[in-house]
């Protein structure tokens, strides 16, 4: 489902070049921890991990392009509170990682490490806009990653 954008078939080309130049990195993150990967979710140019969190509710890293040779890592727990019909999210962001070498290697086991040590209730922000049912319908359950380490 597009979250409205209008990209041209040729931007389509140019993004998927991007993300083939870097696939083998993405993937060999994924494979050693586990990961699901979501790519191009809601046609954005970005390819998105997802996981589940040792500490309760959902972690992701989204891997977001930015001009030819960089990437923005966008990071994220959420934790939904069924009882309180709230979604709490931590929130944090790596701006400007290179893709060649291992700076997105490095980058991208940094981000899983940084949010598997987040303490809890610790929160960016705090939702309220739901219902239990909603809630329970979001999404998926995702496994936690192997060999993660810590809590």
């Amino acid at each position: 489902m597009p979250n409205g954008g209008h990209t041209s078939d040729q931007e389509w080309k140019e993004i998927r070049a991007f993300f083939d130049r870097i696939d083998v990195t993405l993937n060999t993150f994924a494979e050693r921890y586990g990961l699901f990967i979501d790519k191009y979710y809601h046609d954005a140019a970005d390819w998105t991990f997802r996981f589940g969190h040792p500490k309760e509710g959902n972690g992701q890293i989204q891997v977001s392009k930015k001009g030819s040779d960089r990437v923005n890592l966008y990071l994220c727990w959420y934790r939904d509170d069924y009882d309180r019909f709230t979604r709490s999210l931590k929130l944090d962001s790596v701006n400007d990682v290179e893709i060649t070498g291992p700076d997105l290697s490095r980058a991208l086991s940094k981000s899983l490490e940084t949010i598997l040590g987040w303490p809890e209730n610790d929160w960016s922000q705090v939702e309220s806009d739901y219902t239990k049912e909603e809630f329970q319908n979001v999404g998926p359950k995702y496994s936690v990653p192997k060999n993660a380490g810590g809590s």
